[in-house]
């Protein structure tokens, strides 16, 4: 556990992934729960919506290429349900893959796959809810 005592002195207990990758999903996911942090995965956006009040995740990590869905529409779908959830995009398999300007500004950052456990820690970091 190298991170997941500052990850839970900023509020962040429970991430959820929607990742269609499952190497990248699996990596993510043993990284965090190395830390001790519950991780959830879903590989299609509409079982994310389907399940997210249930999970109740602390921030949300979300694949811009998913199979049944885009991930900007994902965010922008959760960021109307639940204003206050970070979401964190992911891109890597189109070069230059971005989300729309509407869809950034709801977000608190994206990754380029493939990023540093680190990189990711910082950005989930920064989506910390701790008191002052």
């Amino acid at each position: 556990m190298r991170y997941g005592p500052q990850l839970s002195a900023a509020g962040i207990r429970r991430i959820l992934i929607v990742e269609d990758e499952l190497p990248v999903a699996e990596g993510i996911t043993e990284l965090l729960k190395g830390d001790g942090l519950a991780v959830d995965h879903y590989v299609f956006g509409r079982e994310a919506l389907a399940n997210i009040e249930r999970l109740a995740p602390d921030v949300l990590l979300v694949d811009l290429g998913l199979p049944d869905m885009s991930g900007a529409d994902l965010a922008q779908q959760i960021a109307a349900r639940h204003p206050d959830l970070p979401i964190i995009l992911m891109t890597g398999s189109v070069p230059n893959q971005t989300a729309p300007a509407e869809v950034l500004r709801l977000v608190r950052g994206t990754l380029e796959k493939p990023f540093d456990y680190p990189v990711l820690v910082e950005l989930l970091l920064t989506c910390g809810t701790a008191p002052s």
